[in-house]
């Protein structure tokens, strides 16, 4: 399938030399005043958002309030939905963007300078989805529909005031994109690699943690920036990278370097589990993401079948 003309984001982000500037007088990573940014995507992470009605107040003597309200889901279906839900507000004045303006690496061997994730299931697999879980909800009895209903909050930031039994209908749904700057850091006194995710460079180190989840999605498995981006080929890119190390018998010098990938060669990884061999640690930044108590990358989990339940909750168990 050929590229939309459009896409509809949620916001603009900074340009990228506005951005570089900024991060050349900031110090993001345990490196200090050692890191160097070796690399910088702008990276587009797919989301279906769906408007969905509901009443409140079931059973209550002033009656019940019909009200809607806004959910995004993951559109790489990963389960990153709790994740994404903060940013649903943020949504109601989506932005049109050309894809045009960016470089999404379609005539070169690596990434290009953006990354266009790509949606990995249709729009009606979505709009279904929501409706399943109220109606497996409906399903629980005693402490099990408690913890469920719980899970269900926490995965798709449905409102203080949602009742299962008050759901309705999803009303609309429609693809957008969430941008996010992912930097990558290197320290010529250390063979990690740190990746730091955000919208604003400006912004504070407590910010920017808010937005850690996507660095710390990436560090599980660097080569996903390759398998779900936009006419991006994951052996191709890790191939072309691997050539220029060979060619110049180490990293490749500055001025031969792609435009970003996620990480080096050393630290990239197929889609099945790590290699024990892997030579360099891949860890986000700043300090702990929200996917972890610790800055170094979780191990990765295997992507969910297409009916999902939310982390942590099943059908026929209490939690």
């Amino acid at each position: 399938m050929g590229l939309a003309p459009y896409i509809y984001a949620d916001r603009r982000l900074p340009d990228e030399e506005a951005v570089r500037e900024t991060l050349a007088g900031r110090s993001l990573t345990k490196f200090g005043d050692d890191e160097q940014l070796e690399r910088l995507h702008r990276v587009f992470y797919p989301v279906f958002r769906v408007e969905y009605r509901y009443e409140t107040g079931e059973g209550k003597l002033l009656g019940t309030e019909e009200k809607t309200a806004t959910a995004l889901l993951d559109g790489l279906w990963e389960d990153n939905d709790a994740e994404l839900s903060r940013y649903a507000e943020g949504t109601d004045e989506l932005v049109r963007r050309s894809t045009s303006d960016y470089d999404f690496g379609a005539n070169t061997p690596t990434l290009g300078r953006s990354v266009l994730m790509q949606f990995q299931v249709p729009t009606d697999e979505a709009e279904s989805l929501l409706p399943r879980r109220i109606e497996e909800y409906r399903e629980q009895q005693g402490t099990t529909a408690n913890v469920f209903l719980r899970k269900l909050r926490d995965s798709y930031g449905l409102p203080g005031d949602f009742d299962p039994e008050g759901f309705d209908a999803v009303t609309d749904i429609e693809r957008c994109y969430l941008p996010f700057w992912l930097a990558e850091f290197h320290s010529p006194h250390s063979a990690d690699i740190a990746l730091v995710s955000f919208r604003d460079p400006d912004a504070s180190a407590e910010e920017m943690r808010q937005h850690g989840w996507l660095s710390a999605f990436v560090s599980e498995q660097p080569r996903r920036l390759a398998t779900f981006g936009y006419e991006a080929d994951p052996d191709r890119v890790e191939r072309a990278i691997r050539e220029r190390v060979g060619q110049t018998g180490g990293a490749p010098a500055p001025a031969e370097r792609a435009p970003p990938v996620a990480a080096s060669p050393a630290a990239r990884a197929p889609r099945a589990p790590r290699r024990s061999t892997a030579r360099a640690r891949v860890t986000a930044s700043p300090t702990a993401s929200p996917r972890s108590s610790s800055p170094t990358a979780s191990i990765w989990r295997p992507r969910a079948s297409s009916t999902r339940t939310p982390t942590g909750v099943s059908p026929t168990s209490a939690g």
